[in-house]
């Protein structure tokens, strides 16, 4: 039986001033891109390397915001294309798309400001190859969104669903298949809480919770044997 035991190989000290918030995606099997907040609070997009001994170069740097960049989760969006979800200036939150060349160089494509209170925690996922979802803090409020982006990588709000006034944030999303969701966060007095969500893919991407569904569900068939009774009565 294999033991897997650890041995680092390599260290690369990047950032000599500040490197907190860190988002790290693969790009392939050889290059990686990360996000991550720099000197200043500042929010940089680094790409490396790794060599046949696993030995990390620094190949391109782009400081992307210069005033503010914590919180950051990024997400491949194709091999060349890539967006971002962060805290920027007076704590908004912004999602950003960017590319890379064939060297691996960076470029920023759109920014979308889609909240403009104090947003932290930012936790994305890739609904689609168009479609994402953001579960996000603002103030006390948890938040869950869905954005679209278009052939130029422009973005846009699709839909938006509070589903807790008072939560604290920390938030890890993930996809459970093309239409449902599961959320954990930590919730009122800091309790950790975990949801299920889904999407309504033909009426607009709607964000719905599943115990929502099932109370609907609930009121439907409660309606209908109520019907039912009052027909019988009336025939009696």
């Amino acid at each position: 039986m294999a033991d897997y035991d650890i041995t680092q190989i390599d260290s690369l000290e990047h950032d000599t001033v500040y490197g907190a918030y860190n988002s790290l995606v693969m790009i392939d099997a050889t290059h990686f891109i990360l996000a991550y907040t720099g000197n200043g609070t500042d929010g940089y997009i680094k790409t490396f390397s790794i060599d046949g001994s696993y030995d990390i170069t620094e190949i391109d740097s782009l400081e992307h915001d210069t005033v503010r960049g914590p919180h950051n989760f990024l997400v491949m969006i194709d091999n060349t294309h890539f967006i971002l979800a962060y805290s920027g200036t007076d704590s908004d939150d912004y999602i950003k798309t960017f590319s890379i060349d064939g060297s691996y160089n960076i470029t920023t494509e759109k920014t979308l400001t889609h909240d403009t209170g104090t947003c932290t925690y930012n936790s994305l996922v890739m609904i689609d190859s168009t479609h994402f979802m953001l579960s996000y803090l603002e103030g006390n409020n948890s938040v869950l969104k869905i954005f679209s982006i278009d052939g130029s990588y422009a973005i846009t709000e699709v839909d938006s669903l509070t589903h807790d006034i008072y939560s604290s944030g920390y938030n890890s999303l993930v996809m459970i298949d093309s239409t449902h969701f599961m959320l954990a966060y930590s919730g009122s007095g800091s309790d950790g809480y975990i949801k299920t969500f889904s999407i309504e893919i033909s009426s607009g991407s709607n964000i719905k919770t599943i115990n929502e569904l099932a109370k609907a569900s609930v009121k439907v068939v409660n309606e209908l044997a109520l019907a039912s009774v009052k027909s019988m009565n009336a025939l009696e």
